[in-house]
């Protein structure tokens, strides 16, 4: 008798836009220079109901300092940070960068 094996399975998976932001900030907090979150200005073309989310704000902690855009292809994400005083930007900015990336892969 013939055994047939099939490797036609394929699987979705879903992260949602508030754990890849705490997996951001997590990230971006262990880098030297870094300071604290900052809030995000308030994206009001994004906003389903404007008057809900400025009563009650964002939905989540995280996406208050994170702004995360995905789609089937790819994730951007902005972090809204403070760094430390006498901290270089350029050289902050990039180690978060790379911080984050690596976690998010």
């Amino acid at each position: 008798m013939e055994q047939i094996y099939s490797s036609d399975f394929s699987a979705n998976l879903v992260i949602s836009d508030e754990v890849i932001a705490s997996i951001a900030m997590n990230a971006a907090k262990d880098v030297d220079g870094f300071g604290s979150f900052a809030l995000r200005p308030v994206d009001y073309s994004s906003i389903k109901t404007g008057v809900d989310f400025l009563k009650n704000g964002p939905d989540s902690e995280s996406l208050k300092y994170v702004k995360v855009e995905s789609d089937a292809s790819e994730v951007k994400i902005g972090l809204y940070i403070n760094l430390k005083n006498g901290a270089k930007i350029r050289d902050v900015c990039s180690e978060i960068q790379t911080a984050v990336k690596s976690a998010i892969q």
